[in-house]
């Protein structure tokens, strides 16, 4: 959960964090349509580790592996395993956060709008105004 303090009053905002976008935006939006289902509020908007990675190193990377490669960390486990996946995308998460990546929501379903008490506390290098 990220914590956000102004002037006002100390609030938290909290988001999923995937490591692409295809899995919640293509995948999970598709289905609830398909099925006239309602997309719980928390998962109506996400930050996404892929885009996040390329705009902080400026570079792009070649997958999960070679985005942890890139950064001195070796992939742990079975690529593609459910578990072993969401393990190292946490752990690729946790470095960028170390080395001053601001993790914010990157993107939402369509309509949903980033709350303006959040807007100025969001880090600088969050593309979220950008993108949706």
């Amino acid at each position: 959960m990220k914590k956000y303090q102004t002037a006002k009053k100390t609030f938290s905002y909290t988001f999923p964090l995937f490591r692409s976008d295809w899995d919640i935006n293509v995948c999970l939006w598709g289905e609830c349509r398909r099925k006239q289902l309602t997309l719980p509020a928390p998962l109506r908007c996400w930050g996404d580790l892929r885009l996040l990675y390329s705009q902080f190193y400026t570079r792009k990377p070649q997958g999960l592996a070679g985005a942890l490669r890139d950064l001195g960390l070796s992939f742990e486990g079975r690529e593609h395993s459910g578990l072993c996946d969401a393990r190292n995308t946490a752990r690729l998460a946790h470095r960028m956060a170390a080395d001053g990546c601001g993790l914010g929501a990157t993107k939402g379903v369509p309509g949903w709008k980033l709350p303006d008490n959040l807007k100025a506390d969001m880090p600088n290098n969050c593309p979220v105004e950008k993108l949706l």
